[in-house]
């Protein structure tokens, strides 16, 4: 009886001991699964995606672009099947609403306020994710209209108002506090450009200010992410820099031209070394290949890559991530140029492998429901893929004849030109060596310079106390300077500087006069607090010549000067800055009179206003 109950109270303590496991469980799968989130995969990271499209310009006389809301859709088609959480903030039109009816019903407009409401949801989503213990991913996307203000501050055209560079960090990427934030812009103009995205006629322009985009960029990211380390650390930027409407769009991709390359990338085509992982090098390159062979300055697509300082070899995707795709391989040993279309007509994905390793894209199932499938072409040949659970490999699909027919110089150039470049582990490691060796020599590219001077004329004209000869003591003297710097890209700033100053004194029933030749070195510092405002101290040293006509004062061939001075800077253009100087100099001279000569240091307190060049 005894060992009966034994065993009697042993089981129960088994079931309970299960039970507690049951909930421990339970409670744990509470937390994983917070209100908001879902269980994507069983990998600890969480991504999140917020696209902005928008057709229209803030901008006056503007015309309004044909797919950026169907780059949206087709963003967020991605993004969804990637992400735990995608937004989309655009208003589709009447077509694209019929190409893309399961998306319609999920987007909000592209205004301010739908802007700044998404923030905030999105804030409390990555929030509780990295509170549940997640690493947190974010993909923030903008595709449409883009321009440049007198100011100098890009922005992009939301439906009611200008989202200015400024915001990017400010109101967006800094409060919604992922891990790591990958930035995608599609935009004419959105940053240093002068152009508009939709601009009219056919004239093509070099929309590059003087100085070159990509250093600009460079600055700028540069200069904003100071204001937070962990947005210095954790932000990766790809960029699109091409020219007219025409370049961008492309009825053929129902899309733009760069967003549709950089789409496909990410599905798969960019990963060069079949590791399932698409990184910014790889979709750098890739993008480069993609437009290498085009030579249409209509069709010219150049592109700007920078991945997180923080980890450069993060992944911008995974192929494994995609949830419920298709892979479609493409077997090593099997080169040459391939597109992808949807059952929608929808064109998916282009690429050209080299067949130095498989290729894999993903396709995506959700978008197209059960009955939905892909046409995959090749050489003239096409084949459809059903889409079932299983992967599929190009070489056991079923080919038949199609053909093509194009329209229009831009049409043929992306036709013939477009992915002309076979892409590859050999494209990519060709491509690295040059941009390092570009990087190293200081030379252009696609890719930002960092570590170069640029020369920055500054001339200004001032006041000043003169110089402590006899009868000059309380004159004032004007003078005129001329500094030449060689700036660096860190701010520091070395070079010559040049100036003539006078001043006049009436004694003894003569006019008397005093001139003051200057030149020497100059060293500063540049503060650039805003994109249009920036403090500059400054010190100088230098030879001067002093040349007096007085009763009691003769010339001094062999003084010297030494001063600082801080200037204030305001940028009205791209080029040109006004400048307010103010500083003290010290002035060490001779003093000859008839009874004595005497070495004098004189302090000179002056003020200056200038251009800089």
């Amino acid at each position: 009886m005894r060992a009966h109950n034994d065993r009697t109270y042993l089981s129960l303590a088994c079931i309970v001991a299960a039970m507690a496991s049951l909930c421990a469980v339970m409670a744990t799968s509470t937390v994983a699964a917070e209100p908001g989130l879902t269980q994507d995969d069983d990998s600890n990271l969480r991504r999140f995606a917020l696209i902005v499209a928008n057709n229209d310009s803030v901008d006056p006389g503007v015309e309004p672009l044909q797919y950026a809301d169907d780059d949206g859709a087709r963003y967020f088609e991605m993004f969804s099947s990637l992400s735990t959480r995608a937004e989309l903030l655009t208003t589709l039109d009447s077509e694209s609403q019929r190409v893309f009816p399961e998306v319609t019903d999920q987007t909000r407009p592209p205004t301010r306020t739908a802007l700044k409401q998404t923030v905030e949801s999105l804030k409390s989503d990555i929030k509780e994710a990295r509170k549940a213990g997640y690493e947190t991913e974010m993909y923030v996307v903008f595709t449409g209209h883009g321009n440049v203000g007198p100011e100098g501050n890009g922005y992009l055209s939301l439906a009611d108002s200008k989202l200015e560079r400024d915001d990017l960090f400010r109101q967006i990427i800094e409060p919604l506090g992922a891990d790591f934030t990958h930035l995608i812009i599609d935009a004419c103009h959105a940053y240093f450009m002068v152009n508009s995205r939709g601009g009219s006629g056919d004239d093509w322009q070099d929309d590059r200010s003087g100085q070159t985009l990509n250093r600009q960029l460079n600055a700028y990211l540069t200069r904003k992410q100071k204001k937070s380390r962990q947005t210095r650390r954790t932000v990766g930027v790809i960029v699109s820099t091409a020219g007219t409407a025409e370049v961008h769009e492309w009825s053929k991709f129902r899309g733009g031209v760069f967003s549709h390359e950089l789409r496909s990338g990410l599905l798969g085509a960019a990963d060069a070394n079949g590791d399932g992982q698409v990184t910014y090098p790889e979709i750098e390159a890739y993008l480069v290949a993609a437009n290498a062979a085009v030579t249409n300055p209509k069709a010219k697509i150049n592109v700007y890559a920078e991945a997180p300082a923080q980890d450069q070899s993060r992944p911008l995707t995974e192929l494994g991530a995609y949830e419920e795709a298709t892979l479609l391989t493409i077997p090593g040993g099997v080169s040459g140029r391939y597109h992808l279309e949807d059952a929608r007509g929808v064109r998916y994905a282009d690429f050209h492998v080299d067949g130095s390793v498989p290729t894999r894209i993903a396709l995506l199932r959700e978008p197209l429901g059960q009955d939905g499938g892909y046409y995959l072409q090749h050489d003239g040949q096409q084949a459809y893929i059903p889409l079932t659970s299983d992967d599929v490999t190009s070489a056991k699909l079923a080919y038949s004849e199609v053909s093509q027919q194009a329209r229009g110089s831009v049409d043929e150039a992306f036709r013939s030109d477009l992915f002309k470049t076979p892409f590859g582990p050999s494209f990519v490691a060709g491509f690295d060596a040059g941009r390092r060796n570009a990087e190293i020599s200081g030379g252009g590219g696609g890719t930002a310079q960092p570590d170069r001077w640029n020369l920055e004329p500054y001339l200004a004209m001032g006041a000043a106390t003169a110089l402590d000869i006899s009868t000059f003591a309380s004159s004032a003297q004007y003078e005129t300077a001329l500094d030449v710097t060689f700036r660096h890209d860190s701010g520091w700033g070395v070079g010559p500087y040049a100036s003539y100053g006078v001043a006049f004194d009436r004694s003894n029933d003569r006019l008397n006069s005093l001139h003051r030749i200057s030149a020497g070195i100059s060293g500063s510092y540049r503060w650039q607090l805003t994109p249009v405002f920036d403090l500059t101290p400054r010190l100088r040293a230098g030879y001067q010549v002093v040349i007096a006509n007085s009763f009691s004062a003769s010339s001094d061939p062999l003084g010297a000067r030494v001063g600082a001075s801080l200037s204030a800077g305001f940028r009205f253009n791209s080029g040109l800055s006004a400048i307010i100087e103010g500083g003290v100099a010290g002035d060490i001279y001779t003093v000859s009179t008839a009874t004595a000569v005497q070495e004098n240091v004189q302090p000179v307190p002056f003020g200056r206003i200038g251009l800089r060049f």
